[in-house]
């Protein structure tokens, strides 16, 4: 399953076309491939870049009790469909450091961040030159903006998704806006990144 929470929109449209073009250019018998494109619409509309809507975050809703009625609906979702690996997508803030890059934010949990780091590597081989991704990029856990204290608001669908017991794997990757390492992003290369996204799946299931 894949989730995009605040891409920006022709962002997370781009990587979204690509990683559905790769799976009905080699679809696997058994393989379904859930693909929700954006949580926030109100914010979409509104031309809202999404990080720290008020009264909180959407991506610090989950739980008992969320606030808004799309993650409200996506936890009934998946609790019922119960994916093996979920795939929750974002864009950084805009521009300067680490938002000029694709990286995944590391969990708390040193089992989920082994998992994390694995991945990443898998990303690292696919991803094409124009959409380029590594993993001493990752933030993990307790540096930079990765602490507990970014995470008072709520729980993120990818940290709700672990407690659930029922993906394999859930993880958050951060996609950069217009320039990752240097390299001016496309949409072409966005799509090719998300074809890679894709394959990296595959392989973690292999």
């Amino acid at each position: 399953l894949t989730a995009r929470h605040h891409c920006c929109e022709a962002t997370g449209n781009y990587i979204m076309e690509g990683m559905l073009d790769e799976y009905h250019r080699v679809p696997l018998e058994g393989w379904k491939i859930i693909a929700i494109p954006f949580m926030d619409a109100a914010g979409v509309v509104a031309g809202d870049q999404g990080k720290n809507r008020r009264p909180h975050d959407h991506n610090r809703d989950y739980g008992e009790n969320p606030i808004y009625p799309e993650v409200a609906a996506i936890q009934e979702f998946l609790k019922q469909s119960k994916p093996f690996f979920v795939l929750d997508m974002h864009c950084p803030w805009i521009y300067s450091g680490c938002n000029e890059t694709i990286y995944f934010p590391g969990p708390s949990d040193k089992q989920y961040e082994a998992e994390m780091l694995k991945f990443s590597a898998l990303l690292e081989e696919e991803a094409p030159a124009e959409a380029p991704h590594r993993v001493d990029q990752n933030i993990l856990f307790g540096t930079s903006w990765n602490v507990g204290g970014n995470y008072s608001q709520g729980m993120t669908m990818t940290r709700w998704c672990q407690r659930q017991g029922f993906p394999r794997y859930s993880v958050t990757i951060e996609i950069a806006y217009a320039n990752a390492l240097e390299i001016t992003l496309y949409p072409d290369s966005i799509r090719k990144l998300g074809r890679a996204l894709c394959r990296c799946i595959l392989r973690y299931d292999a």
